[in-house]
């Protein structure tokens, strides 16, 4: 869920984890908050995802300039770069001709928040210094402080947060 591309592989991965990390914090408990900071890493990877648009256009759909398109597709989805001794073949996007949504966090978001809430509001507060003190390395050839875009996992935390706090209070 870190590396792959693939949303629909992605949203897989979290349906398991939120169907399974109850058991696991039940039974577990202990083994399971050894991997917490890693949980908090997939859970960043997932509110920064960005949409994904197909590479070949709907019928009838205005093209603009291939070039163009090459150029703003390298700006809105940054690339990071798989550490080349983890030897791992990155899933892409499945499809080509339709968008690719990002995959839900809110469950996900809601199940860490619930069981680790101190951890979880740690993680926002300064996500890469949080992951490097559990000494979790960076999956990619960039530092966790490169890969990660902390701006934008603070302001996509609050909102998930604030929907948390509204659906509790309704």
């Amino acid at each position: 869920m870190l590396l792959d591309n693939s949303s629909t592989a992605c949203s897989a991965g979290i349906t398991f984890l939120v169907k399974s990390l109850p058991y696991f914090a039940v039974h577990a408990r202990e083994q399971l908050r050894l991997y917490v900071p890693r949980l908090l890493a997939i859970l960043a990877r997932i509110l920064c995802w960005k949409k994904r648009y197909p590479l070949i256009p709907e019928a009838g759909e205005n093209t603009l300039d291939p070039e163009f398109e090459r150029e703003l597709a390298e700006i809105t989805q940054r690339t990071l770069h798989v550490r080349p001794d983890l030897e791992w073949q990155r899933l892409e996007m499945t499809f080509s001709s339709i968008t690719s949504l990002p995959p839900n966090s809110r469950s996900f978001f809601s199940l860490l928040y619930y069981l680790f809430p101190s951890n979880v509001l740690g993680f926002f507060r300064d996500p890469a210094v949080f992951l490097v003190s559990y000494n979790v390395d960076s999956p990619y050839v960039e530092s966790w402080k490169d890969a990660l875009d902390e701006d934008e996992i603070r302001r996509k935390s609050e909102v998930c947060a604030n929907r948390l706090h509204l659906s509790c209070i309704s």
